[in-house]
């Protein structure tokens, strides 16, 4: 994956940076956004928790993607529902497979169970 940088404006108001930013990532699907903030804290020369990606557009029929990034100067400056989104965005690989095999697994148990014990008082019912 590499990655450069297309535009940059100082938004004063905001107190922050924002970009534009083009992702080459040849032979492979469009980077996660987890990928993306490691690569654009080295490029940018900010802190993890000072960049916000806010939107990936793929480029059609390339093996590239666009990305609207903004960088805060400080972690105070950032509002707390963008960071909430961010973080939300933003999971390591190996908790999203983890959270995504404990969910639907006790789901279906749960409807299950309800389901069998509903039936069984249906037929009790029947039998007296």
């Amino acid at each position: 994956m590499k990655l450069s940088i297309i535009e940059t404006k100082d938004n004063v108001l905001m107190k922050r940076k924002e970009a534009k930013v083009l992702i080459d990532h040849e032979g492979g699907p469009t980077p996660s956004r987890y990928e993306m903030v490691g690569e654009l804290s080295k490029v940018l020369k900010s802190g993890k928790d000072n960049i916000i990606i806010s939107k990936i557009f793929g480029v059609r029929g390339l093996d590239k993607s666009e990305a609207k990034v903004m960088v805060y100067e400080d972690k105070k400056d950032i509002p707390k529902a963008l960071i909430e989104k961010m973080n939300r965005r933003t999971k390591a690989p190996k908790q999203e497979e983890k959270a995504e095999d404990s969910q639907p697994a006790e789901e279906p148990a749960e409807a299950a169970a309800s389901e069998g014990s509903d039936a069984q008082k249906a037929e009790d019912e029947k039998k007296e």
